[in-house]
């Protein structure tokens, strides 16, 4: 599944590592990634993006959710889907 990828996130970036072990930051016009989530069948990527509230301790107001190919290539391939992670 995600074609011998693993996506991670890093200071609120998202990278993907390569099963060769090469490592690349993808989706780096979005801030503050997280709740990273695999489709069931391995090819979509979801995660929650946003801004930060306060970069020092991290605090993250609302963010989209958003979903990528896997193997999709270049550093903008996300589609904003409907919905927010805002509680309000």
């Amino acid at each position: 599944r995600g074609g011998g990828r693993v996506a991670f996130t890093l200071d609120g970036q998202l990278h993907l590592r390569k099963a060769d072990g090469t490592v690349s930051r993808v989706e780096t016009s979005r801030q503050a990634v997280r709740k990273l989530a695999l489709s069931p069948d391995g090819t979509k990527l979801a995660f929650v993006a946003g801004t930060p509230a306060d970069p020092r301790n991290r605090v993250t107001v609302g963010g989209q959710l958003w979903v990528r190919d896997v193997a999709a290539a270049g550093t903008s391939a996300a589609r904003m889907l409907v919905g927010t992670d805002d509680p309000k």
